[in-house]
């Protein structure tokens, strides 16, 4: 019986290892780099990978370098010429990372010039409405502040010292809480019509009035109003926010804290003004409080009557808006200032950075969008100029949900044992502290940033 068992378990261990399946065939990928730069992902030496799988190849040049191109076992490599690239392991694989001083010549040509007189550019987001009052984007921003202007800008690289625009002086009263904005005369919107300062008065209340759900009218409201939206006041409150005063327009501030952010706020896109006759005509909001309920909280960008058509001051004029495609703006001649230097300024949606880089090496385009992890493909080329680290007023940041849905999936078992967390988890500071303790970000900074943080 012992040696019938010894068999019968035998034959089930040699049947059971017959049974399985065979691992994955895996390859090998030796990677190296010259002088001048390093690489990001996956790093130098050898890695083992899985037949099929996509590795990610990133590299990041030196200072006074740029990164060449990828050389040796190239062939499943996506672009030989990109910093930023992928290989399929389908073989044993060894590839080298290659970089130039910045200024060596490898034997490129002369970028010409195929629009004067125009700006292309190329970025990668689109725009769904050119209404001021309706987004704070990058992309709907750039292009409004193209067509249409604001009553003060900011100061160069200043954000507490603002230039006269559309208003030639402005005071903050002995109150504390009452600014007054004198509006410049002899200014023309592009169909003719004169600025005034009822223009003024209509544009900021127009944008409390709409007020679109995630648009950026909560600025108004609470510089001016202490309220968060147009659900916590009246028309009667928005009518009295702004008012005419002979050649001036009157802002009553919420609190005096907002005397210097209400002018930061003022210097934004979506503080452009807009013609009120013209708005009228179009069939947007008439101005009165009987029919301003009509226009409150639009749901869809094409809700609003500026959502594709513009009447601003600015230097220039909307020719031709293809959703997803292109914007086209002309000079405007009429222009109260300097004229522009271009006579046409061209924006296109190209969502794909080959595309980009290729226009531009091309000349098809003047300036285009570089990711960051791009960078080393475009620095030291002749040509062409690379503008980086410039200041920008800006933030990032991550959040904690104080208050996690009972339903979501990612707290697990819902308690703190082991396997989950409850739904208040982040209530607690320590926690909180904990992770901020714990970010590493030095590695952050040298491989999400690429060095540049």
């Amino acid at each position: 019986m012992k040696t019938l068992g010894t068999f019968v378990i035998t034959v089930a261990l040699i049947v059971g290892l017959a049974g399985c399946a065979p691992g994955p065939v895996q390859y090998t990928l030796t990677i190296s780099v010259t002088e001048g730069g390093e690489i990001v992902a996956p790093g130098e030496g050898t890695f083992i990978y899985d037949e099929g799988t996509p590795v990610t190849l990133v590299v990041f040049p030196h200072t006074g370098y740029r990164f060449v191109n990828w050389t040796g076992d190239v062939d499943t490599i996506v672009n030989v010429n990109a910093a930023s690239t992928t290989i399929t392991m389908n073989g044993d694989y060894e590839i080298t990372a290659n970089f130039t001083e910045v200024g060596d010549s490898d034997g490129g040509v002369a970028i010409p010039l195929k629009n004067p007189g125009s700006f292309v550019q190329m970025t990668i987001e689109d725009v769904d409405s050119l209404d001021p009052a309706w987004g704070y984007d990058t992309a709907r921003g750039g292009q409004v502040q193209y067509i249409y202007e604001t009553l003060i800008f900011w100061e160069g690289e200043k954000t507490d010292q603002f230039v006269p625009v559309l208003a030639i002086e402005w005071e903050l009263l002995d109150d504390n809480v009452t600014y007054l904005f004198k509006i410049r005369q002899g200014v023309k919107f592009h169909n003719g019509n004169d600025l005034t300062p009822e223009d003024v008065e209509y544009s900021f209340q127009r944008a409390m009035v709409q007020d679109i759900s995630g648009g950026p009218a909560y600025m108004f409201f609470q510089s001016l109003l202490g309220a968060k939206s147009s659900d916590e006041v009246t028309f009667t409150d928005i009518d009295g926010a702004v008012e005419v005063a002979g050649d001036w327009v009157m802002f009553h501030l919420a609190d005096h804290a907002w005397d210097l952010p209400f002018l930061q706020i003022s210097c934004g896109p979506w503080s452009s003004i807009v013609d009120k006759e013209w708005c009228v005509a179009q069939g947007g909001w008439d101005g009165t409080e009987g029919t301003w309920l009509m226009y409150n909280h639009p749901q869809y960008p094409g809700d609003t009557v500026l959502s594709d058509k513009t009447n601003g001051t600015g230097p220039w004029k909307l020719e031709e808006w293809d959703p997803g495609v292109q914007t086209k703006l002309v000079r405007n001649d009429d222009y109260w200032g300097e004229p522009a230097v271009f006579e046409m300024v061209i924006t296109q949606v190209v969502e794909e950075w080959t595309s980009r880089k290729l226009a531009l090496l091309a000349g098809d385009a003047d300036l285009v969008y570089v990711p960051l992890i791009n960078i080393a493909e475009v620095e030291g080329i002749e040509d062409l100029n690379t503008y980086k680290e410039l200041p920008a007023l800006g933030i990032e940041a991550f959040f904690f949900n104080m208050a996690i849905a009972e339903n979501n999936t990612y707290i697990a078992s819902g308690t703190l044992d082991g396997n989950g967390i409850p739904t208040d988890f982040f209530t607690d500071m320590d926690v909180r502290k904990g992770f901020n303790y714990a970010f590493d970000w030095e590695t952050y900074i040298n491989k999400g940033l690429y060095g540049r943080g």
